[in-house]
This record gives structure tokens, C-alpha cells and sequence, in this order.
């Protein structure tokens, strides 16, 4: 999914109007429907349900820092020339806007599939023994360290 996100942002810089792509806008909400579910499963395998509260936080704050760093992008394509007729810029300034940030999503979604670790116990961040403390920590959440069968009944 992560992938996904990324190629409708290049697919949307194809389109002759920004108002045009609605479908493209569409498949955009998809994607990122499922950022939030997909951030609470990742902490729920490192942090207890007491930590959680505070680790969401810290992610939702994150969403501020990533506004003020595309104001600074924002601000830097609206320097760049307009497309008009008679100039011979080929390319618009939204157009510019969607290929850079699109460009910092694939990176980041390469650094984090590369990095990211499955579960507590491939983590090549943590040694063994912490490993098994992490284990041990997520017991109280009775909840398990990793799912990887979909259960249709819940």
C-alpha cells in the first residue's frame, strides 16, 4: 500500500488540470485510509496499552511536522517560473509540487520497508535480551506480538 500512494501522486502530476483527476483523488484516500490503522498495529507490537496513548501522540505530531515541511516546499515551487503560453515553461507549479512530494513519499516508503522490522523478534535494532524484554512486556497486552492470518470472524 505504501507503494501505492506514491504512483497515484505521479499519476495525478499526468493530468493537464488540477481539477481533473477526481479518481485519482479518490484512489489518494484509499491509500492513506489506512495509515492510522496501520500506525496503531505497529506500536501495539512494541509498546504496552498504557504507552500507546502517548506514542500515538508523538506520531499524530509528526502529521505537523510534515504541514510545516511541505509550507517550505510550497513556498519554493511558487518561486519557480508559471506555466503560461508564451513562456515556454513546460511544466505547472502544482505539477512540480505533486513529483517532489511524491518523490520524499516513494523515498520514505523504501526506508521503511528496507528498515522496519516485521515483529520484536527480527529487529536488528534490538539485541537478544532485549528482545525477550520486549516479549515479555507485550504479555500484559494479551494480544500477541504479530498477526499474520486475517480472521474474517472479528
Amino acid at each position: 500500500m505504501s507503494i501505492f500512494r506514491p504512483s497515484v501522486l505521479i499519476w495525478n502530476r499526468m493530468t493537464e488540470h488540477p481539477s481533473s483527476p477526481v479518481p485519482l483523488r479518490i484512489l489518494l484516500g484509499y491509500a492513506e485510509g489506512c495509515i492510522t490503522p496501520g500506525i496503531m498495529l505497529i506500536n501495539q507490537m512494541f509498546y504496552t496499552r498504557v504507552e500507546m496513548a502517548e506514542r500515538l501522540g508523538w506520531n499524530f505530531a509528526c502529521n505537523g511536522l510534515a504541514q510545516m515541511l511541505a509550507g517550505f516546499i510550497s513556498y519554493g515551487v511558487a518561486r519557480a517560473p508559471a506555466k503560461t503560453p508564451t513562456n515556454g515553461v513546460m511544466i505547472a507549479q502544482w505539477q512540480i509540487y505533486m513529483i517532489i512530494v511524491a518523490g520524499l513519499t516513494l523515498v520514505a516508503c523504501f526506508l521503511f520497508a528496507g528498515l522496519f522490522p516485521d515483529s520484536p523478534t527480527t529487529a536488528k535494532f534490538l539485541t537478544e535480551e532485549e528482545k525477550l524484554i520486549v516479549i515479555k512486556r507485550m504479555k500484559s497486552n494479551q494480544a500477541g506480538i504479530e498477526t499474520k492470518v486475517f480472521k474474517f470472524y472479528q
